[in-house]
């Protein structure tokens, strides 16, 4: 769930960001500070410059990169299950459970383009809610997914 700790930093990383500016949207700090901001959020910060101020303070400009990640089962594997029958071989109970498992991927492949949307706007609350609310569905895949490892051989 590498994937899904990882985009829940990215409404801390725009609100620490935010923080850093000042009222003209410039960033004004130390180089302790940028230092700190960069070494917590170094994922999303590709590149920094930075002119000197007076008083041992700069002002810093960003190139800033974010990707959103999600952890992706195969839906091959679904596919090919469905075309060769091997079903027949499973009971009703765990197909019941793989098409939910797989039903709650799409519902995070949607909260995916969600979250995506609210980027593209530069809306920052609603991106924090998306990936909220998809960090469950996450957990949740990932409960589902390690249920069915543990009783993929009753399913005979």
């Amino acid at each position: 769930m590498e994937n899904s700790t990882l985009n829940q930093k990215i409404p801390l990383f725009f609100i620490e960001l935010n923080n850093l500016r000042n009222d003209d949207d410039d960033i004004i700090t130390t180089s302790e500070n940028m230092y700190a901001f960069v070494q917590k959020y170094s994922e999303f910060v590709e590149k920094v410059d930075s002119t000197a101020m007076e008083n041992g303070r700069y002002h810093y400009n960003l190139s800033t990169f974010i990707n959103l990640e999600i952890t992706d089962l195969s839906n091959i594997a679904w596919d090919v299950s469905k075309s060769t029958g091997i079903f027949n071989e499973f009971g009703y109970d765990c197909l019941y459970d793989l098409q939910a498992l797989y039903n709650t991927q799409d519902l995070v492949k949607s909260q995916m383009k969600t979250a995506t949307e609210a980027l593209r706007n530069k809306s920052i609350e609603e991106l924090a809610s998306t990936l909220g609310f998809m960090k469950q569905l996450e957990d949740q895949l990932a409960e589902q997914y390690q249920d069915m490892l543990e009783s993929i051989d009753e399913c005979k």
